[in-house]
Order: structure tokens, then C-alpha cells, then sequence
């Protein structure tokens, strides 16, 4: 991460804590994520035995493989000796790792939601009340079309990086149970994988820093646009009075058309990392085949099966990786509306009138 992308984290982390929401709560989905990429790892440890088994209409091997070997010995004689019985109770064991991966996963899901909720509603409220300590010659000064804005979409565009933590979370460790399996099927051709990966990482910074420099662009647009609608709105009578309906319409389109525009170009980057990740990703899987070939026949392996779960794991960890890499992209549509909320919560320029306790008798008779 960059210097102002740290400075970003941190910013949000001190909301976080302006709320009284701390790091520690964020620690039951984590390790509901981590427990539902373990059973992940599992799965896929799972289907390559399955698929060697149908392919060589054979699963007597399973007796010999460590771990699954034991609980197949401990298994009664009409199950473990049969390869029918033994294709469903593998069969049974990989639907039971998905299951249970989907399960952790959506209690994850379910966890970070409510913190999510509760922190949308909390900073909302601080903000609120920050408002309402604020002098006359603040409310003056600025414009309610863009305290508006702040209350209602500077809030969630501030906090969003870490609210879709869970997210994160879950392609981290996801990524790590894949290259854990990858690993195990051939860690020499994971090595060769390895910096694949990188380079996947590397081509989509660039589209992050047009992110960054759009989203601070977008702040001011949205609160530029915030505050004239207000002014039209709250002036309609001065505006017919006046005759100034086609100007006021003019201007208030080029604004409003200027943030599509910004918008347009800000979605058109986001969604430009999904294809690009998805042509290197290509790329890397032509290399990896005839990486693959090379070691089969060098090496003499037969467990085809294998290789084939390994092209599939190949295909999620560059999925799991460029959502990884889309965090940052998170971060940079942030900046903006952090800024917004901190110059909120920032004593400078609010105008305080301060209060005592000293009754004034005469004021009141």
C-alpha cells in the first residue's frame, strides 16, 4: 500500500473508533472465514482422490492415503470394502466440506452485516450531533444540500472499505487453501504460478490510482450538486419571480452531467479489472498447461486428476487475488468521502457559542 492509502486506513480506523466500534469486534466473522476456508481446502483435498477414483474405476488406493486412509479403516468392513460404497462415503465427505464452507460463510456474512448496519447508524448519529452543536455563522456559511449529502452518502462511501471486510476476508483465506492445495499437488509448478500472480497485481494499480484521483473528484461534484439543488429548491419563489428558470435548469444540468460523467469513468475503471484479470489469468493457464505437460512426462505422473482440480484452483486463486487487489480500489473511492466526514468532525470553522450554567433572572421575568 501507498503512503496515502495507509493514511486512508488509519483515517477509518479513527472513525471506527469516534463510534466505539473496535477491531476486536471484527475478530467472530474472521474467524468464521477462516474456518469456512479450511473446510474449502478441504473440499478441493477431497474431489482429487474422487475424480482418480472414477476415472480409474478404482477406489481401493484410498485405503493407503494418509489421514482418509485411517477413517476409512475405522469405517465398517461392508463400506470400506466395496468401491461403490466407498465413491458415495467420498462423495458424502466433499458434499459435507461444501456444505459447511457455505454455512461458516454465511454467518461470516451475516456478522459483518450487523456490525455494518450498527456503524452506519452510529456515525450518522454522531455526525448529527456534531451538527447541532455548530454556531449560526456555520449554517450560514455553508450550504444543507451538502450536510445532506454527508448524512446520507459520505457516511457509507467513508466506511465501506472496511465494511466489506468479510469479503476480503474470505478471498484471503480462500487464496490461502488454494495455493495450500496447489502446493501439495506440485509446488514446483506453484512456484512457477507464484509470480503470475504478481503480475495480475501489478496491472491493475494503475486503474486504481484513476479510482483515486475520480473519487475525490466525485466528492466535490456530489456536494456541488447537494448544494444547488437545495438553493433552487429552498429560492423556487425568487427563481419564478425573477424568470430564471432557464438558467437556473442550465446550470444545474451541466453540474448534474459533469458527475454522471465522473461516474461513468469511475465504473468504467472498476469494472475494467475484472476483464483484464481475466485475460492474464488466460494467459497464465496456456503457460501452466504446458508447464503441466512438461512435468508429467519428465516426472512419469499419472494422477491426472489431479492437475485438473490444480487448473480449477488456478482459475479461483486469480479470482480470489484480484478481489484482493479491489480492496485498494476500495480504499481510493474513499478518499473523497472521508475527507468530507473528518472536515465535519474537525473543530475548525464550526463557530461554537459556548454555554454556562449562569442564569440571567431578568431575561426570564
Amino acid at each position: 500500500m501507498t503512503s496515502k492509502e495507509l493514511l486512508t486506513l488509519r483515517q477509518i480506523l479513527g472513525l471506527f473508533r469516534r463510534i466505539h466500534i473496535y477491531p476486536v469486534y471484527f475478530l467472530v466473522p474472521i474467524a468464521l472465514s477462516l474456518a469456512a476456508a479450511i473446510f474449502e481446502g478441504l473440499g478441493w483435498g477431497l474431489i482429487i482422490p474422487l475424480l482418480q477414483g472414477f476415472l480409474s474405476r478404482d477406489y481401493s488406493f484410498l485405503k493407503e492415503v494418509p489421514i482418509l486412509g485411517d477413517i476409512i479403516a475405522a469405517l465398517p468392513g461392508v463400506v470400506a470394502s466395496r468401491d461403490r460404497t466407498l465413491f458415495m462415503f467420498i462423495t458424502a465427505m466433499v458434499f459435507i466440506a461444501i456444505l459447511l464452507k457455505n454455512i461458516l460463510r454465511y454467518l461470516s456474512a451475516l456478522g459483518m452485516s450487523f456490525i455494518s448496519v450498527r456503524a452506519l447508524h452510529h456515525l450518522r448519529k454522531l455526525l448529527f450531533t456534531r451538527y447541532l452543536t455548530f454556531g449560526k455563522l456555520y449554517f450560514d456559511q455553508t450550504n444543507v444540500g451538502h450536510h445532506s449529502a454527508v448524512l446520507t452518502q459520505f457516511v457509507k462511501g467513508a466506511l465501506k472499505p472496511l465494511l466489506v471486510t468479510d469479503k476480503f476476508m474470505n478471498a484471503l483465506f480462500s487464496l490461502i487453501a488454494s495455493l495450500a492445495v496447489m502446493a501439495f499437488i506440485s509446488w514446483k509448478l506453484t512456484l512457477f504460478a507464484l509470480p503470475l500472480l504478481l503480475i495480475l497485481h501489478f496491472s491493475v494499480q494503475t486503474i486504481i490510482r484513476h479510482i483515486r484521483r475520480l473519487s475525490e473528484r466525485l466528492a466535490e461534484n456530489v456536494s456541488l450538486l447537494g448544494k444547488k439543488t437545495i438553493e433552487i429548491l429552498s429560492t423556487m419563489l425568487l427563481v419564478k419571480s425573477a424568470n430564471m428558470e432557464t438558467s437556473e435548469k442550465q446550470r444545474y444540468s451541466t453540474i448534474s452531467d459533469e458527475q454522471a460523467k465522473l461516474e461513468f469513468r469511475m465504473s468504467a475503471f472498476e469494472k475494467l479489472i475484472s476483464p483484464l484479470q481475466e485475460i492474464i489469468t488466460l494467459f497464465a493457464v496456456v503457460i501452466l498447461l504446458v508447464s503441466m505437460l512438461y512435468i508429467l512426462i519428465l516426472e512419469g505422473r499419472s494422477d491426472v486428476s489431479a492437475f485438473l482440480v490444480y487448473f480449477q484452483l488456478v482459475r479461483n486463486s486469480a479470482a480470489k487475488f484480484g478481489l484482493l487487489t479491489s480492496f485498494r480500489s476500495h480504499l481510493a473511492s474513499s478518499v473523497g468521502p472521508v475527507a468530507e466526514v473528518l472536515d465535519i468532525l474537525d473543530d475548525k470553522g464550526k463557530h461554537y457559542v459556548p454555554s454556562g450554567e449562569k442564569t440571567f433572572t431578568e431575561l426570564s421575568s
